[in-house]
């Protein structure tokens, strides 16, 4: 009789997800921003802004995407409004693999 054995890798669970998720998170939110993953537009373009507005921020954060830096928005603020004030000067910020050498 022959078993078959199901292989992944951790990586294949996890997406990738950068190890300090957690931490990053909070200490973006801490200083009033959230991070919006922007690696996958639609049709080669960037998205618009209602199309942000229909997502979620970043709860954890994969490796070698790119997020946008959006202040956490006011009451009744959209993400837009709330970014306007920032003049298009806000952080940025690409995740590269911890485990890459350097």
């Amino acid at each position: 009789m022959v078993k078959k054995v199901a292989v992944w890798s951790v990586s294949d669970t996890m997406r990738d997800i950068f190890p300090q998720s957690r931490e990053l998170r909070e200490t973006v939110e801490r200083h009033g921003w959230n991070l919006y993953d922007m690696t996958d537009q639609p049709e080669g373009r960037a998205y618009s802004w209602d199309e942000i507005n229909r997502m979620s921020h970043a709860e954890q954060f994969e490796v070698y995407h790119n997020y946008m830096f959006i202040p956490k928005p006011k009451a009744g603020q959209t993400l837009r409004d709330a970014y306007a004030v920032t003049k298009g000067f806000g952080p940025s910020l690409v995740i590269d693999d911890p485990n890459d050498d350097r």
